[in-house]
Formats: C-alpha cells, sequence, structure tokens
C-alpha cells in the first residue's frame, strides 16, 4: 500500500483497494476495531474518488455495515444497508441476486433486532428477486425458504412453516447431498418441527407448496405494499414506510468521529484524505516482523 500512495496518491482507488483487503483481512482475525478505522477511510477515499452515489461507496457501505452489526451496532449499521441498497437498486449494471443479498442483509438486521414483522416482508421480496434468477433448486432458494420457514416459527406459525422448512430441506438434499452440514441442520429442525406440531395436536398440511403458505398470509392480512411493488422497481424508496426513517450516513459517521475522538482512538480516521496513511500503519496495528528484515 506504500508503494501505492507514493506512485498514484492518497486518494486513488488501488489505496482504496489495499485498504479494504487489509481491513477484511484484520476482520477475519477478528481484530474489528482496527478493520473498522480502515474500512471508515476506504469509504471517505471512494466517497471522494467517485461520488456519493458509486458501486463502490455501495459495497463500502455495506463492508462497514456487516461490521457495525457485528459488533453489536445495529442502529448505526441500518441506514448504512439502507443507503448501499438504494445505491445498487438506482444502477442498470448490478446484478438481481446482489439487490437481493442487499435486501436479505437488512432483514437479518431487523431478525437479530427482534423486528420479526418487518423483516418477513424483504425476505419474501429477495427470495421472489432470487427464484427467477437461481432456478426454484437452487441452494440459495433452499436457505431464503428455510430462513423464512424459521422467521414463522418464531411468530409462532409453525403449520405455515412447515411447507417452506420441507421444500428447502429437499432442495439441500438434492444439491448437497444428506450428509451436508446444511441439510443435517434442517433435518433435525425438520424433526423438531413435527414433534411441535404433533403436541399441538395440528396435522401438516403435506400437499402445501411455498405459494400456499404465500396466499395464506397474504390472505391474512399480512400483505405490506412492499410485497406490491413490481420486482423492476426498487424497494429502497418504500423502506421507510414499512421501518420507519433512518438516520442518514453523515449522521452516522459525524456520530462515530465523535465517538472516537473521545475515546482517543488513533489518527488514520482524522488524517487528511490528502495525507499519506501507510506511515501511521504501526500506530494503529504495530509493527511487522519482517523475516530475514535487516
Amino acid at each position: 500500500m506504500a508503494i501505492d500512495e507514493k506512485f498514484y496518491g492518497s486518494q486513488h482507488q488501488d489505496v482504496a483497494i489495499d485498504l479494504n483487503n487489509l481491513a477484511e483481512l484484520l476482520r477475519s482475525t477478528n481484530r474489528l476495531d482496527e478493520a473498522e478505522l480502515l474500512m471508515l477511510r476506504t469509504l471517505a477515499i471512494c466517497r471522494q474518488h467517485y461520488g456519493p452515489e458509486n458501486l463502490e461507496v455501495s459495497v463500502s457501505l455495506n463492508n462497514l455495515a456487516l461490521l457495525l452489526e457485528e459488533t453489536d451496532r445495529r442502529a448505526e449499521a441500518e441506514p448504512l444497508m439502507r443507503r448501499a441498497l438504494a445505491i445498487d437498486e438506482q444502477s442498470c449494471s448490478v446484478e438481481r441476486s446482489n439487490i437481493a443479498i442487499r435486501i436479505n442483509n437488512v432483514a437479518h438486521l431487523l431478525l437479530t433486532t427482534g423486528r420479526l414483522i418487518e423483516a418477513m416482508p424483504l425476505m419474501r421480496r429477495a427470495l421472489a428477486i432470487l427464484e427467477p434468477v437461481c432456478g426454484s433448486e437452487h441452494p440459495h432458494i433452499a436457505v431464503m425458504m428455510t430462513n423464512i420457514g424459521n422467521l414463522l416459527c418464531e411468530c409462532e406459525e409453525a403449520a405455515l412453516s412447515e411447507p417452506l422448512i420441507r421444500k428447502g430441506l429437499e432442495i439441500f438434499d438434492l444439491c448437497l447431498g444428506a450428509e451436508h452440514p446444511s441439510t443435517v441442520r434442517w433435518g433435525t429442525f425438520y424433526v423438531e418441527l413435527l414433534a411441535k406440531l404433533e403436541e399441538r395436536g395440528q396435522k401438516p398440511e403435506l400437499s402445501w407448496t411455498p405459494d400456499d403458505v404465500f396466499r395464506q398470509l397474504d390472505e391474512a392480512g399480512e400483505r405490506h405494499p412492499i410485497s406490491l411493488v413490481p420486482l423492476d422497481q426498487p424497494v429502497a424508496p418504500h423502506l421507510d414506510e414499512l421501518l420507519g426513517p433512518a438516520g442518514s450516513v453523515e449522521d452516522v459517521l459525524a456520530a462515530l468521529d465523535e465517538q472516537y475522538r473521545a475515546e482517543g482512538r488513533p489518527p488514520v480516521w482524522f488524517l487528511p484524505l490528502d495525507e499519506p496513511i501507510s506511515p501511521h500503519l504501526d500506530d494503529l496495528l504495530g509493527p511487522i516482523n519482517q523475516a530475514g528484515g535487516e
């Protein structure tokens, strides 16, 4: 990275790539505080170089949001995820499967904060986008089916959950085999689900398909306007209606800035963008032990 900064300047996109790669390495080794500062620096360079609506900015926002979620700062993560989704939906070059992943990220965040009813239409939206792209028998579809089925269980709708878990389990078994961890996990879940239904005196509707489940949910009045938005139209403008308004990206970054300054964090985040960051990495990460060094 020092070489890239020397030849290209501290705001060059290659420097942002180097920073992001280093941040992901730190994240994978659970050095989350250090990774966070580098992700923030990456985001700042991308916004400066590409502008706030660029897909590289979306990637940086999403990476930072996932790290914030991982460190239990979900209120800060949510606006960043929603903004990343909005940027991707505005672009004509983003694959539909990536849009579904962004939507599912928001849904997962809602699940971890107990906002189950709000998560449901987003998970259904992600599934509806993925099915035409991947086909109905793809493992990605199985993941979405089982996630929605699990959500229905959490909402005390075990009978509605059964067809989704069953379908997801069938796909895992077909595509991945009976010994795959996903097949084993959801097979165990399915057995426990059937036992729960039997204990309650309920018999599963074994002829039901996932479409039957979704029709039942819609007829029960669980449908939300997001479900009515055509798949070729963006969902991000409707999220405020479902989830309530979120703070802006600028609000989140300003709050982080204030927090870091109060904690006396390392100078990496505060350095002007036209100053190189590489000389300061030893302060942040510690010195590198170079094998065979002088």
